[in-house]
């Protein structure tokens, strides 16, 4: 298509405007034959303005032409979605004719379906980004060895789609289970007793999530497990320290022959560590001696007698769980022979069983105590209608208790309830099938 310039359409007025005067010129010729001077300049003056103000009309009326076809032009590259060419068309009428309403309104259209073409192209361009991204996150979360604090790339891809998509609900979710997860590795490695790789794991999740609960109240749980653990260290860095020195005093004692103070030492270190084979080796090395220097005052079959009947009913008892009852024919028979080491190492062993015994019933007194709490707090969610929390009270208080009658019991209630609502929501959201009927007119009876 040729374009006509401001300088193209001057031109061709200059050659309309040459030929009128040519023609003019005929006319004046004509009719000047029998005038004066002055009479044909006045009227070579008049014609020549008529002329002017011909080819200035015939100039307005090409340029009005050109005005039009440009709009024509402009509508139909529009209409074929050639926006760039249509806007190059109207700036050119534009400039012929500024204020000409047509073309404005087109280039107003026009500035329109630019601005909207742009937007959808950032558009697309941003969920082509975010649909990258989340792909991205997907490969991380099949490659679990990645999950860890130090490699934890997941969090970042999930915060640069929520830059772009704000209320992203595959990344917000993204991101939550990003935290069970961590919860999850840190319960684990606290159950492992692997205390410093739990916390990285609930500061890898408070860094997505700083509010979550759950990881605050492990981190008090690991922070109070790890002084412990530091008090532990110290108490057997100290308890070491005094074992060197209750050995080496028994050493002494032994070679001085001083065996009664030699074994207090022993069973002084030996409550620090029960089966040190070199103290227990000295032990034995000390109540041989001292037996042998009581054989003398001693019956040694009846004593032997009484202790091998003591230390029967002694092993029948314990093996039979009845440890209190065990550990006083224990004492019996260390009363009669205190040096005896069977004797020594059951009466040990009952006291380590013992002890476990009262442990274990302290953890489960604890345990009890734990699933009390969780059923409390899942009866007062149920009553205040927060079901899936009461819910999650109630698993976990079965995680503990499996069998717990109450337990079960509440749960079945809620679940009730739960599916109760359900039905209820459902009920209104689905309306009756007898609403949908015509009703029918109402038939009054005559009295």
């Amino acid at each position: 298509m040729k374009k006509h310039t401001d300088k193209d359409a001057a031109l061709l007025a200059l050659k309309s405007v040459g030929a009128l005067l040519i023609l003019g010129g005929g006319i004046w010729f004509f009719m000047s034959s029998g005038s004066d001077e002055q009479t044909q300049s006045e009227a070579d003056n008049k014609r020549w303005k008529e002329l002017q103000h011909l080819a200035a009309a015939m100039h307005e009326q090409q340029q009005r032409q050109r005005v039009e076809q440009i709009i024509n032009q402009a509508q139909r590259h529009l209409d074929e979605d050639d926006i760039q060419k249509s806007r190059t068309l109207i700036d050119e009428g534009l400039k012929l004719e500024p204020g000409h309403p047509q073309l404005l309104e087109l280039r107003n259209t026009v500035e329109e379906m630019l601005t909207q073409r742009q937007k959808m192209q950032a558009l697309d361009k941003r969920q082509h980004q975010v649909a990258k991204l989340l792909t991205q996150a997907e490969q991380y979360w099949s490659a679990e060895s990645k999950l860890t604090p130090q490699e934890n790339n997941i969090h970042e891809i999930y915060q640069q789609v929520l830059a772009l998509e704000p209320e992203n609900l595959q990344a917000k979710s993204g991101l939550v289970r990003l935290v069970s997860s961590f919860e999850q590795a840190a319960r684990q490695r606290l159950q492992a007793g692997t205390m410093k790789e739990s916390m990285n794991f609930i500061d890898a999740g408070l860094a997505v999530d700083p509010n979550h609960a759950g990881l605050h109240e492990l981190r008090s749980i690991v922070e109070e497990s790890q002084a412990e653990l530091a008090r532990k260290k110290a108490r057997e860095k100290s308890n070491h320290k005094k074992f060197q020195k209750f050995l080496a005093e028994a050493k002494r004692s032994q070679a001085s022959g001083a065996l009664e103070k030699s074994l207090m030492q022993i069973k002084q270190g030996l409550r620090i560590y029960p089966h040190h084979a070199e103290l227990l080796s000295l032990r034995e090395k000390v109540q041989t001696a001292l037996a042998q220097n009581k054989q003398q005052t001693l019956n040694i079959e009846s004593r032997q007698k009484n202790i091998a009947v003591l230390l029967a009913q002694a092993v029948q008892s314990r093996d039979s769980g009845a440890l209190e009852e065990g550990l006083s024919y224990v004492i019996k028979a260390l009363q009669i022979d205190p040096q005896h080491s069977v004797l020594q190492e059951i009466h040990a062993d009952l006291k380590v069983r013992l002890a476990e015994q009262k442990r274990q019933l302290e953890v489960e007194q604890r345990r009890l105590q734990e699933v009390d709490i969780l059923l409390s707090r899942a009866e007062q969610h149920k009553h205040q209608g927060a079901l899936t929390n009461s819910l999650d009270y109630i698993e976990r208080g079965l995680q503990i208790s499996p069998n717990h009658s109450r337990l079960l019991e509440l749960q079945e209630e809620v679940l009730a309830q739960q599916r109760q609502e359900e039905h209820e929501m459902n009920k209104r959201d689905t309306p009756s099938k007898a609403t949908d009927k015509p009703k029918r007119p109402r038939v009054f009876g005559t009295f």
